[in-house]
């Protein structure tokens, strides 16, 4: 009896995890899932944020997560820094694992979800951004050649903040030792990198409010000196990322067969990803990261037409993991512009997204105020970004869309009558229906029960009635007038 028990709860386990169907994120009840998420990247010592005490700049405490999930952000993409993990080579730090679980489970208290992301910016601090520990290119050559003298170093190798504040940092991207020092990663050192990942994996898989596994953040083509045929970005993705990431997930899979694991082509992919297949040996669980920012990207209705070409091809998820809100001023016009219009149509295509970045945190490589300015006062961006949606939904999405001008939203989808658990749709009362709203469900026939849960969350339970047929269910949520 107690070897039936066991195995029961395994049986459980296994299935308490996002997956991914017909290139949608489900639940282990078989709910479609979104994400509305921000990122929570700090990029220096100790590589996480303050955990105990609200700050407008530099924490990610429970307060935060209050926040979050009243604003009806339900997800954050968690930098997960190899120098945090493994400060020296061989040497790793167990309470840096034990703090980034703790984020991990305190966020699971308001239901969010987190995806672990290595983060990096040109690779690593010896080239004035972050991302490998100080051991692996200790004293490198020549750093910045072609574009500039070299930097006075310290003792690691490590070039002065006001040396490297002198260029832009997207420009380091086309030295000789960030370019030689990617092709490293995909090659001699892609064991260690693994060892990373394994270690992560293996600490983590079996938090089932963990999203997955973001491999790498925007990897740079390689030694485009050596091998200048990387710049066309399907061959960077094809020739260097697509066997690095086979590699990598192979050993994710080796020690967690539960989470997703996420995958970025170059940023230049505009297109069409290079890619073949989704990472590692009989893997189904590959979900499609991409960003969007201009430039690269051109046409924001056109990043969505391309990505969802790529995932159908390769039969995989996808998620917009990282757009700007800018400064988060809204007499920017043009920056808070774009940003509703990826949301709008992120939206309309069934795509979970993350901003960039819940707030400024270590600025060294690009960022942006996010929610707050570091003086305490509130940017525009919960008001413009925590908007109506819906979290999960028992059936198959067709249409989701919000009217910001009317504030009436409208969800369209196929139920599916086996799932016992409510679809669950965040309303932001405060921003879209303060004196109240109507909630209309077609058609009329459909048996439900409507619950409101903590203040801005509505659950739908749709009944199936005797001899009823599978049709398309519309919810409409308007204000009273």
């Amino acid at each position: 009896m107690k070897s039936l028990i066991l195995f029961i709860s395994l049986l459980n386990l296994v299935n308490c995890y996002i997956n991914v169907e017909e290139n949608r994120l489900k639940d282990e009840y078989g709910r479609e899932r979104l994400f509305h998420g921000v990122n929570v990247v700090y990029k220096e010592k100790p590589w996480y944020p303050e955990l105990k005490v609200f700050n407008y700049q530099y924490s990610y405490c429970e307060e935060d997560m209050k926040l979050l999930k009243n604003w009806g952000f339900n997800a954050i993409r968690l930098g997960i820094m190899w120098p945090g993990v493994e400060p020296e080579f061989g040497e790793y730090d167990m309470k840096y694992i034990k703090t980034i679980e703790k984020i991990i489970d305190d966020s699971k208290k308001y239901n969010i979800y987190v995806i672990l992301d290595f983060h990096q910016d040109i690779l690593a601090r010896q080239f004035c951004g972050e991302g490998l520990p100080d051991w692996v290119f200790e004293h490198p050559l020549g750093f910045p050649l072609p574009l500039h003298l070299p930097y006075k170093k310290d003792n690691r190798g490590v070039p002065t903040r006001e040396d490297c504040d002198t260029m832009n940092w997207i420009s380091y991207h086309f030295t000789y030792g960030v370019s030689h020092g990617f092709q490293l990663l995909y090659g001699k050192l892609s064991d260690k990198f693994i060892n990373f990942w394994k270690l992560v994996a293996s600490s983590f898989e079996n938090k089932t409010n963990i999203i997955g596994y973001e491999i790498i953040n925007e990897p740079w083509a390689g030694n485009i000196f050596f091998y200048p045929f990387l710049l066309w970005p399907t061959n960077a993705d094809y020739f260097n990322l697509q066997r690095f990431y086979d590699k990598v997930a192979d050993g994710i899979i080796s020690v967690d067969k539960n989470h997703l694991i996420l995958f970025q082509s170059v940023t230049w992919s505009i297109f069409k990803t290079g890619f073949t297949h989704i990472p590692g040996k009989n893997n189904s669980k590959g979900v499609l990261s991409y960003h969007a920012y201009f430039p690269p990207n051109f046409s924001t209705k056109y990043i969505f037409h391309a990505r969802n070409k790529d995932m159908k091809r390769l039969k995989s998820g996808g998620i917009l993991t990282e757009f700007s809100v800018g400064s988060g001023n809204i007499s920017k016009k043009n920056e808070i512009n774009d940003a509703l219009n990826l949301v709008k149509y992120a939206d309309e295509n069934i795509q979970s997204w993350f901003i960039w970045e819940y707030k400024k945190f270590v600025p060294i490589t690009g960022s942006n105020y996010g929610f707050f300015f570091p003086n305490g006062s509130y940017t525009e961006a919960h008001k413009l970004f925590s908007r109506p949606y819906a979290q999960a939904v028992s059936g198959r999405i067709e249409i989701m869309k919000i009217d910001t001008k009317n504030k009436i939203f409208t969800l369209s989808f196929i139920p599916d009558y086996s799932i016992k658990e409510p679809t669950i749709i965040y309303i932001n009362k405060v921003s879209y229906y303060k004196n109240g709203y109507n909630f209309m469900l077609e058609p009329k026939n459909i048996n439900y029960e409507l619950t409101e849960k903590d203040n801005n969350y509505l659950n739908i339970y749709i009944k199936k009635n005797l001899n009823m047929e599978i049709v398309l269910i519309k919810i409409t949520i308007e204000p009273k007038n």
